[in-house]
């Protein structure tokens, strides 16, 4: 895996019970320990409740088909090990990587963001 790959997330319960994967964008190069910052995109519903501070389009991604929004809450830590394992058990679903314009999009609003950790940040160059 590299910055800029995605790929769905195991399933999760949304608040109407139903199981839906997440697109997850890779938007830092491996570090030392061979981790990775993963964003999460969801579908934007509530823009006076949603982190609107990143929307993404449709076209954006081939995955998103309506407006979604990086969903900052949800940025987490990854190992290539945890990826790459998880790919072959076919928990998560390797997706095309997004566009350089949008990359960036992502890591400016990530460093902005109120919602992810220093520690977070600090991977973010």
């Amino acid at each position: 895996m590299a910055k800029g790959d995605s790929f769905l997330s195991t399933p999760e319960k949304t608040p109407t019970g139903e199981e839906k994967r997440h697109l997850r964008i890779i938007i830092t190069n491996a570090d030392v320990e061979l981790n990775y910052v993963v964003v999460s995109v969801t579908t934007l519903y509530h823009r006076n409740i949603q982190d609107c501070s990143c929307i993404l389009q449709k076209g954006d991604h081939n995955f998103i088909k309506h407006e979604s929004i990086v969903d900052f809450k949800r940025t987490k830590i990854m190992s290539s090990i945890e990826i790459a394992n998880g790919i072959l058990k076919g928990l998560l679903i390797p997706k095309d990587s997004v566009r350089d314009d949008v990359l960036q999009r992502i890591i400016e609003a990530a460093k902005k963001s109120r919602y992810i950790s220093a520690e977070i940040k600090a991977m973010l160059v």
